[in-house]
């Protein structure tokens, strides 16, 4: 995992790099840094799934996102697409997981190592 500000002059901006391993279907935690998830930078070699997302207070205890209406909330993904992720429906938690789900919210798990894009946005504290 690996997290950069994408340039000098985009300074509410960050991305964090993560990978769900082959066989796996659950990425590397990060920490948000009081940035909200807004877009995602999908890989050319993605397995048929949604994104689904996880949530912790305290990177140990994980939760299913839900929306306000009391569904999964989840990301339709496709290879080699950036993924804009509208304000509403950013996810804002002090450590976040992404994971590689069908429409139910059921694991599915990748073919080979897929190492995701997060782009996420400053909204509260953070630098």
């Amino acid at each position: 995992m690996s997290s950069y500000r994408l340039s000098e002059t985009a300074e509410n901006l960050w991305a964090e790099q993560v990978t769900i391993l082959s066989g796996g279907s659950v990425a590397d935690a990060f920490t948000s840094q009081g940035h909200a998830l807004v877009g995602i930078v999908m890989p050319s070699g993605w397995d048929a799934a949604n994104l689904g997302y996880e949530a912790s207070a305290d990177n140990v205890t994980w939760n299913t996102v839900y929306d306000g209406g009391g569904n999964f909330q989840q990301t339709v993904a496709e290879a080699s697409a950036f993924i804009a992720i509208p304000l509403a429906q950013a996810v804002f938690a002090p450590f976040m997981r992404v994971k590689s789900v069908d429409s139910s919210n059921v694991a599915v798990n990748q073919s080979a190592d897929r190492t995701l894009i997060l782009m996420l946005r400053r909204y509260i504290g953070g630098s």
